[in-house]
């Protein structure tokens, strides 16, 4: 990590399968890098997600296609912190470990889509997670008539106050919930399985790189 004196050090962490990484994932995490200043965004593959499927395709394989795709972007980084737990990825251990990391104790920022958040209530030790960081929800396109004031969980939604200005939530711990519009791309890594295990293009979907790498070791075949 380079240090910026006198600059505060703001970590947005993106995790998820990444099974496989996709332009979606890439051009999402560019366009919040941008919006919130980010000093960097390190892509954090999960190793057994508690709350979906284990994905078929091993965490190594994983964690080299997403490093694949983020070379040449200067402000992207790879952890392999959850896949190194030998159990379930849990966040707010994933949280922990990047407040001990740094002795710059950087602003975090948890990057994560509105249908995840919504489910967050069943997230195991949630409610610490509002008093350790800051969080950046992505809104789909499917939920853009959502009112932002009800995606709270009912049980916490009394320690916040809403800004309508910029459609954030402050915590009585000086953190924010921010929900934020992003640019719709019609891309899922269920997809792209299918379009390869049927032999189809992927052009414009997956990098190059990654391309060449599900090719190389014959993944989703």
């Amino acid at each position: 990590m380079e240090r910026n004196p006198g600059k505060k050090i703001r970590l947005g962490l993106f995790g998820g399968t990444f099974d496989p990484v996709h332009y979606g994932h890439i051009n999402t995490a560019e366009e919040i890098q941008n919006k919130f200043k980010l000093t960097k965004t390190i892509f954090i593959p999960s190793h057994i997600p508690p709350h979906k499927k284990t994905p078929g395709t091993g965490s190594a394989h994983r964690l080299e296609m997403v490093r694949q795709a983020i070379s040449g972007y200067d402000l992207f980084e790879i952890s392999d912190t959850e896949i190194k737990r030998d159990s379930s990825s849990y966040s707010f251990q994933t949280i922990k470990h990047f407040k001990e990391l740094h002795k710059e104790k950087p602003e975090l920022f948890f990057i994560m889509g509105l249908d995840a958040f919504l489910e967050i209530h069943t997230w195991k030790n949630y409610p610490c997670f509002f008093s350790e960081c800051h969080f950046i929800v992505m809104n789909r396109p499917d939920c853009s008539n959502r009112n932002p004031e009800d995606i709270l969980p009912a049980d916490t939604a009394a320690e916040f106050v809403y800004n309508s200005e910029n459609s954030s939530f402050r915590h009585t711990s000086g953190y924010s919930i921010h929900y934020v519009e992003v640019t719709p791309h019609d891309i899922s890594s269920t997809d792209i399985r299918k379009k390869i295990k049927n032999g189809r293009k992927t052009t414009g979907l997956i990098p190059e790189k990654v391309a060449d790498y599900i090719k190389d070791h014959q993944l989703y075949r």
